[in-house]
């Protein structure tokens, strides 16, 4: 017979294989013939096999004489089978003992493995756990930095507050110099204004006195030269009457002040008086 292992449910490991034999081992009994020893033993484990793997199996010619030995006759039952063979030995019972020694030697592999992978997969976890450490600390220093940037953003906004505090100051008291420098010019302005009016004022004052002053002046000037004419013409008079003779009129002697003469002299001196003041 032949077992087609190709289109099986289960695969079986060469690790399995060896404690599969390795638990029949364990588990085979004592025959009088070594040959029914051995068709035991093969005929277990091909069972197991079976069992386990669900494989097809083509039965050629050959097997009707399988299990059979030819010295042996036929007739001779107990082919030497040992005592409980068939109660506690049989190929269900060792495929379970081989199921629980899959599983022990699955773990010990396993254990095994996990020790030879031990100084491999502490390096691994000690570089995972520094790439844990990094990437918190990054982390940590990322949060760091939102909150120093959170924090900074009140502090900033503070300086902008108190740059546009100091600009608006600053535009303030540009306007209040400028201001004070308009007023200052306004006022220089004015005090210009006040001392040219305060100069022609006292220029005209000035102009208006020396008027008033000349002609106190010219009137007394006038004054002078009328008394100074009529000084003159006095002193004329008196000489001119002084120097008429008197004249005599039926035998009398007329005054000097009816004499023709002296009448013309003194309207010519009154009409001199009187126009001389014009004249000036």
């Amino acid at each position: 017979m032949t077992m087609d292992f190709r289109q099986v449910q289960r695969r079986v490991t060469l690790e399995h294989f060896l404690l599969l034999i390795q638990t029949t081992s364990r588990n085979t009994t004592r025959y009088h013939v070594i040959f029914a020893q051995c068709c035991w033993f093969a005929y277990t484990i091909w069972t197991v096999l079976q069992m386990d793997t669900g494989a097809h199996v083509d039965r050629t010619r050959y097997a009707a004489h399988q299990g059979k030995m030819s010295s042996v006759p036929q007739n001779f039952l107990p082919v030497g089978r040992g005592s409980g063979v068939n109660d506690t030995r049989t190929p269900a019972t060792i495929k379970l003992q081989w199921e629980g020694a899959k599983v022990d030697a699955d773990q010990e592999r396993d254990a095994l493995r996990q020790a030879l992978r031990a100084p491999e997969l502490a390096r691994v976890q000690a570089e995972q756990a520094l790439q844990q450490e990094r990437a918190a600390r990054e982390q940590d220093q990322a949060a760091l930095q939102q909150s120093e940037a959170a924090r900074q953003q009140p502090e900033a906004a503070r300086r902008q507050d108190q740059s546009a505090l100091q600009l608006s100051e600053a535009a303030r008291l540009r306007a209040e110099a400028e201001v004070n420098e308009l007023r200052a010019r306004l006022q220089l302005h004015d005090r210009v204004d006040n001392v040219s009016q305060c100069g022609l004022f006292h220029s005209a004052l000035f102009g208006h006195s020396m008027y008033l002053l000349l002609s106190i002046l010219a009137i007394c000037f006038r004054c002078i030269c009328i008394v100074m004419l009529c000084l003159v013409s006095a002193t004329m008079l008196y000489s001119i009457f002084k120097s008429i003779p008197p004249m005599p009129v039926q035998g009398e002697t007329i005054p000097r002040r009816y004499h023709p003469s002296f009448r013309y002299l003194t309207w010519t001196a009154t009409v001199l008086l009187v126009s001389s003041p014009a004249s000036y």
